[in-house]
């Protein structure tokens, strides 16, 4: 019984060998960025969506408070 790796390719198992995806300072410092900048994105948009969602049961809460007063 033989078996090949998925890539048929024979890949490296000692635990000393190089590893070909060895990211540089640069493109780890780059990365750093990337995520930073998703992160920052993600936090504006939950705060937009959450001032729209305040804003909204605002304006239902005022509209149910005058109904209210004007019986």
């Amino acid at each position: 019984m033989q078996t090949l790796p998925f890539n048929n390719a024979v890949q490296e198992v000692s635990y000393n060998a190089p590893s070909k995806d060895t990211l540089t300072s640069d493109q780890l410092e780059q990365k750093s960025r990337r995520i930073g900048a998703m992160l920052q994105n993600y936090e504006l948009q939950r705060r937009m969506h959450a001032d729209a969602l305040n804003v909204s049961s605002n304006s239902q809460k005022s509209n149910t408070i005058s109904s209210v007063s004007l019986c």
